[in-house]
């Protein structure tokens, strides 16, 4: 997950999109899903890569 992170960095033009609680899901890319989870999991462990934060 933390490779996943670095290789595919949060792109913050999705914020606004991936802040609704109900979207389109086609609007997203699945790499950006993707690598929000990642955040969120490695965050809440205490795991989050230097370069990432």
């Amino acid at each position: 997950m933390q490779q996943y992170l670095i290789d595919y960095p949060i792109d913050h033009k999705y914020d606004e999109l991936c802040a609704q609680d109900i979207y389109d899901g086609d609007d997203v890319p699945p790499r950006q899903l993707a690598a929000r989870g990642y955040y969120d999991v490695l965050k809440e462990l205490g795991k989050l890569p230097p370069e990432v934060e």
